[in-house]
Formats: C-alpha cells, structure tokens, sequence
C-alpha cells in the first residue's frame, strides 16, 4: 500500500475450487480493506497469456492501464499488464 492505493498479484484459488466465485470474493475483501483504509484505488500485475485472469478482472470493474514485461525470481521475463480499479465512496 501507498498514500493513495493498494496494489497485489499472484491471486490464486486452488484448481478445484475455481468456478465457485472464490476469486471474485478475494477481491471484494480486498476492495473493502482499500475503502476502510481510505485508499482511491487498487491495482494488480495479470500474466498477459492467462487471457480468462484478465476477463475476470475486466468483469469486476478493473481497466487494463498498460502491458509490461516483468523478471521473474529466476530470471525469466514474464509479459502482463497492469489493471486498476477506482474505489467509490472515498473521501478525498
């Protein structure tokens, strides 16, 4: 988190439990935690080849803000995008 915003990546609901809204309920309770801590908007990294991730992210009001390629820990470039949302109903 900073001043303004709260950001994460790496979301993930076990294989068996995808398709339940697990997800979806993940974010809403991080969407809440960035209102009661009076952040005005949430962004995340999402592979760019994991097209159903961003659709997901796109179905909960998130707008994909711009593609970059990102070093993973062992050194191999990863393509994503970075996605946002504004959070509603936080005082200035």
């Amino acid at each position: 988190m900073d001043e303004h915003s709260l950001s994460f990546f790496r979301l993930a609901a076990c294989p068996k439990e995808q398709g339940k809204g697990r997800a979806k309920a993940m974010l809403a309770f991080l969407e809440r935690y960035a209102k009661e801590n009076g952040k005005k908007e949430i962004w995340c990294n999402v592979r760019r080849s994991v097209a159903r991730n961003i659709r997901l992210y796109q179905s909960v009001g998130y707008a994909l803000v711009q593609e970059q390629t990102v070093i993973s820990a062992n050194g191999v470039p990863i393509k994503v995008v970075m996605m946002k949302k504004e959070i509603t109903g936080v005082e200035a």
